[in-house]
C-alpha cells in the first residue's frame, strides 16, 4: 500500500533571467550581521564630572547672586539665565561622558538643581559674612550656622524655585541632545 514517492527533479535555474536576481547576495545568506553596539561610555565617571560640575556652576551662581546684591535696600536679583547655564554645564557634562544612558541623565537633573539650590545658599553666605560685621565667616555658616542660611534661604521668592526646577530640567534636555 506505500508507495514511494519521490520529488520530481528540479530544473537548474538560469541566472539573469526576468523577475530573477542576476547574481545572489555575497553575504552568505541570512540577515546581515548587526552593527556594531554605539559606545555607552564610562557612567561613573559621567556621574561624578556632572556633580563636581554643579558644585563648580553652584560656586559660580553664588558669585553672581552675591554680586547682584544691592547694599542700600538689601534686596537681591536673581537671573533666571543662570539657572539655564548651570542646567546647561552639569547636562553637557553627562550627556559628552555617557552617551545614551538615561541613568546619568537623571542624575545630572537631581545635580543641577541642587547646584542652584547650592549657588543660592553660596550667595546668602557671602552676603550675610560681608555686610554683618557679627556674622561668621562663609565656611563656619556652612558648618555651625546653617540653621542661619537655611532660615534666609526660606525667605526667598517663589521664582526661586522655579529656577531650580528649569535648570534640571534644562540638564536633562541638554545631556539627552548631546548624549544622542
Amino acid at each position: 500500500m506505500s508507495q514511494n514517492w519521490q520529488q520530481p527533479p528540479q530544473q537548474p535555474q538560469q541566472p539573469g533571467g526576468y523577475g530573477y536576481p542576476s547574481q545572489q547576495p555575497q553575504y552568505g545568506g541570512g540577515f546581515p550581521p548587526p552593527p556594531p553596539p554605539a559606545p555607552q561610555g564610562n557612567v561613573g565617571l559621567a556621574i561624578v564630572a556632572a556633580f563636581v560640575a554643579a558644585v563648580i556652576a553652584g560656586l559660580i551662581y553664588g558669585g553672581i547672586f552675591y554680586g547682584l546684591f544691592d547694599e542700600d535696600s538689601g534686596e537681591y536679583v536673581e537671573v533666571g539665565y543662570v539657572g539655564l547655564l548651570v542646567g546647561a554645564l552639569v547636562g553637557a557634562t553627562a550627556g559628552k561622558l555617557a552617551p545614551r544612558n538615561v541613568g546619568a541623565y537623571i542624575a545630572a537633573a537631581v545635580f543641577a538643581a541642587f547646584g542652584v539650590v547650592f549657588g543660592q545658599y553660596f550667595g546668602i553666605a557671602l552676603i550675610i559674612s560681608e555686610y554683618n560685621p557679627m556674622a561668621p565667616g562663609v565656611m563656619e555658616l556652612f558648618t555651625d550656622h546653617f540653621d542661619y542660611l537655611k532660615t534666609a534661604w526660606e525667605d526667598l521668592e517663589a521664582l526661586s524655585f522655579v529656577f531650580i526646577a528649569v535648570a534640571a530640567v534644562e540638564s536633562f534636555l541638554v545631556s539627552k541632545k548631546l548624549g544622542g
